[in-house]
């Protein structure tokens, strides 16, 4: 989950598996709820589905549209994703 969350932007890391460090942080934060604040507002908007969408079929898109050097090359549609190869995928 680290990588999806900035440290001090939006959101706080702690070590993995070291309860001390997490409630630190937890302690810091219900200390000084303005960090709290300061947080949420680097959450960036969720995108809506119709956006979502927009944005995967764009980036196949792309993807496809480069191709593989492999000879591989993704089909998107609306409804599924289909990976192309001249080798068969055992």
């Amino acid at each position: 989950m680290a990588e999806l969350v900035r440290d001090g932007v939006d959101g706080l890391h702690f070590r993995l598996g070291d309860a001390a460090d997490l409630r630190a942080k937890l302690r810091l934060v219900a200390e000084h709820p303005e960090i709290l604040e300061r947080l949420k507002d680097g959450i960036p908007p969720v995108l809506g589905i119709e956006e979502h969408t927009a944005a995967l079929l764009a980036r196949y898109r792309d993807l496809r549209d480069r191709r593989a050097s492999d000879g591989q090359r993704l089909c998107a549609t609306r409804d599924r994703l289909l990976l192309h190869s001249k080798t068969p995928v055992s």
